[in-house]
């Protein structure tokens, strides 16, 4: 993936370049042509996004973005870019300053008006993007700290934090349950709890779809489910062959997913029960963390405090596909599409499970290796209440080089996000941090459990 931040100040550059090649001839000031260039840029552009398969073309969310979610490195590089910004500056302050007043006097005091003049938009498109990528951020953090304010107000209402359901099919997303409580009243009304998600197929007992009622629910986009960072599609739209009604579903995407936990031992199954095998291992047990099927957990059980817990971090949205035979393990990391693309190990049994359960670097590598197939459907929907929408665990690291592993609505789903080197994290106190993709694995997890009593390090 390409870093925003060099990426954007090239580009940038050859914008306030071009400015000046044009002023020139034209005879016409800045201001005047920085708002053609910059119409024209735009325009552009989102021709590009729209040819690009999958994009969101919502580019006015890319114009903004919280402090709190800027790094160290993105403070290091801002201030290495102001110094040299205004060092240039100190270093030019009496021509720049006699070619902004008169650069005819300028010209005659043999200063050489067309440098200064490159100089100074060159100076100026640096020290304005510079500052875009925290912007960014910045609305990230906010639109999760929406959802934590959504969720103390549900809390308050109810004594206890929105489940999922007792079975993936029925499972209605976290934020579903929260709709009411972040002005989304009207979309809220059109959710039935009585009323499964899903339901099967025509003829089928695997193969699920839509249940009608939340067709044009699960289509409806919410701006705030959304990071302006993630260059995903706004929607993904899944094709239906064996039903009888339906011939696709379409889903708007999501970025934020809540915590099931560390996803050690058991607890990547979320409290779910498999359909055959012996009754003593069925069902998985609760997770460790603030979010699993049937869970309902108060702000009481969360023993290591809501401002050590992890309750929501970030995910990349795919492109919808499925059942993608023709990729390996090798291409997936060759091409850097961990980010979007899952290993898709289902269906699920007891020994699969096993196979992953605490697996180590080597046993990971293994399993990619006689991966079956693969999948870009993650972050599909924001009403989803299932691993590839809205839940993730903590056991790959943030940003992990390790492609999640979905195994029949579980597995390993990981913290990602397109900010460079961290990931956004909302904590059960609604306050939204950054977290550096080479934090501890251990520590990691334990910002994932609600009451593992592991002493957690400064961030």
């Amino acid at each position: 993936f390409v870093n925003p931040i060099p990426s954007a100040l090239v580009f940038a550059v050859l914008a306030a370049l071009l400015v000046d090649w044009i002023r020139r001839p034209a005879k016409e000031r800045e201001e005047t042509l920085l708002g053609a260039v910059w119409a024209v840029g735009m325009a552009i552009g989102l021709v590009f996004l729209e040819r690009v398969k999958g994009y969101n073309a919502s580019a006015s969310t890319y114009l903004f973005g919280d402090v709190l979610l800027v790094t160290r490195s993105d403070v290091w590089v801002s201030a290495i870019l102001g110094a040299c910004v205004l060092a240039a500056v100190f270093a030019n302050f009496k021509k720049l300053e006699a070619v902004c007043f008169d650069e005819e006097y300028a010209l005659l005091r043999g200063v050489n008006v067309g440098r200064q003049n490159r100089l100074l938009l060159t100076l100026t498109a640096v020290g304005v993007q510079a500052a875009r990528e925290a912007a960014r951020r910045m609305q990230c953090s906010n639109n999760m700290r929406q959802w934590g304010i959504a969720l103390h107000n549900y809390h308050d209402a109810y004594n206890r934090l929105p489940g999922l359901a007792e079975a993936a099919n029925s499972c209605i997303s976290v934020q579903g349950s929260l709709l009411a409580f972040c002005e989304q009243t009207a979309l809220h009304g059109l959710i039935d709890p009585k009323v499964s998600l899903y339901r099967y197929q025509t003829g089928s007992t695997r193969s699920v779809t839509l249940n009608d009622i939340y067709v044009g629910v699960a289509a409806t986009p919410i701006s705030f489910t959304r990071c302006p960072s993630d260059p995903g599609p706004e929607t993904q739209t899944i094709e239906i062959t064996n039903d009888a009604y339906n011939t696709s579903e379409t889903y708007a995407c999501n970025n934020y997913v809540w915590s099931t936990g560390s996803g050690t031992g058991w607890t990547f199954r979320i409290n779910s029960t498999l359909s055959t095998g012996a009754a003593d291992t069925r069902n998985a047990g609760k997770s460790d963390g603030p979010f699993y099927m049937n869970s309902h957990v108060k702000f009481a059980a969360v023993k290591d405090g809501t401002s050590n817990t992890m309750f929501m971090s970030e995910s990349c949205a795919g492109d919808g596909e499925k059942d993608l035979t023709d990729v390996d393990y090798q291409k997936v990391i060759d091409n850097q599409l961990q980010y979007t693309y899952m290993m898709d190990y289902s269906s699920a049994n007891l020994a699969k499970y096993t196979e992953m359960k605490d697996a180590s670097d080597a046993q990971l590598e293994a399993l990619y290796a006689k991966a079956p197939k693969w999948r870009t459907d993650i972050g599909k929907s924001w009403i989803v209440g299932k691993c590839d929408s809205t839940l993730f665990n903590a056991f790959l690291a943030p940003n992990s080089k390790y492609p999640n592993i979905y195994i029949s609505n579980y597995g390993f789903i990981g913290a990602r996000s397109y900010h460079s080197g961290v990931v956004g994290v909302l904590f059960g106190d609604s306050s939204a941090r950054a977290i550096s993709d080479t934090v501890d694995k251990n520590v990691w997890r334990a910002l994932a459990t609600i009451a593992g009593r592991e002493p957690i390090p400064s961030l």
